[in-house]
């Protein structure tokens, strides 16, 4: 996979950034402010990611999401592990929210449990389902950068 970075006209790859997040005013909230990456394969996106500086020493991933066709390949980990070799000098620990379902394949890459932000997808209209159930909390990990990955 070739990993490339966006510097422009982030809001072409809407599609992908909703499987992430459904919500294009949240998506609107962030996306300009950010870092944004797309993995190709064959000339195709198959994956990207946005990453927000947060403060002095973390960044957060803001989005990250894979082709549907694409899931369960690889891409979304191979595109994370890069993340962790391009900001290790600039911060040191990378953060990410996702709903209870994201949890256990954040934690397969080295996130740990931080903390949870309760109610938050209560603020989306409409309500987010994952697996025809009702997302309430965000869970927060997070994964420190001096002890990467390659």
């Amino acid at each position: 996979m070739r990993i490339q970075q966006v510097n422009g006209r982030k809001k072409e790859y809407l599609d992908l950034l909703l499987l992430a997040d459904p919500s294009e005013n949240m998506i609107d909230r962030y996306l300009e402010a950010c870092d944004m990456y797309v993995g190709m394969v064959d000339g195709r996106v198959v994956c990207e990611a946005v990453v927000m500086k947060t403060g002095e020493a973390a960044c957060e991933l803001k989005n990250l999401a894979t082709v549907q066709k694409e899931q369960g390949k690889g891409y979304a980990s191979e595109l994370i592990r890069f993340l962790f070799y391009r900001y290790r000098q600039q911060f040191a620990v990378m953060t990410v929210g996702t709903s209870e379902a994201g949890v256990a394949f954040y934690e397969r890459l080295g996130f740990v449990k931080s903390g949870m932000r309760a109610g938050f997808f209560t603020e989306y209209d409409p309500p987010v389902y994952e697996n025809g159930r009702l997302c309430l909390d965000m869970i927060l990990l997070e994964k420190s950068l001096s002890n990467r990955e390659k």
